[in-house]
């Protein structure tokens, strides 16, 4: 998704199944009524830059990328890691990670035993 500039209006898109408009604002969904022909009408596109003005007058500015946060790196132990051990380290993660309701593992943790065997390999 592309950011929008300062003055310019969010587009209005239809979903299809119901045939809706929807804006999307600082990451809110507006529904903006049904869509008789299945275009956004002309008050429809109005309620959208209405929202998008009051959105901007709150002071929440449009969106912008966010910056990578950079946290201080821990410092460096002086054992030498190992592949190995760091997808075995990373495999016992997993399992305890990535687990279903009813209690068995999902497939990411059969994903991961196959790269790591292919790294054995």
């Amino acid at each position: 998704m592309g950011q929008r500039s300062r003055g310019e209006t969010p587009r209005v898109v239809v979903v299809k199944p119901h045939s809706h408009a929807r804006a999307r604002i600082g990451g809110k969904a507006y529904w903006l009524g049904k869509c008789p022909d299945g275009k956004p009408t002309p008050a429809q596109q109005a309620e959208a830059a209405r929202l998008w003005q009051q959105h901007l007058v709150k002071g929440n500015p449009p969106a912008r990328k966010r910056q990578a946060v950079v946290t201080p790196a821990q410092p460096v132990s002086q054992s030498v890691l190992t592949i190995g051990e760091l997808m075995a380290q990373f495999l016992a993660f997993a399992e305890g990670y990535y687990w279903r309701q009813d209690g068995t593992t999902t497939s990411s943790v059969d994903e991961i035993c196959m790269a790591d065997q292919s790294l054995a390999a």
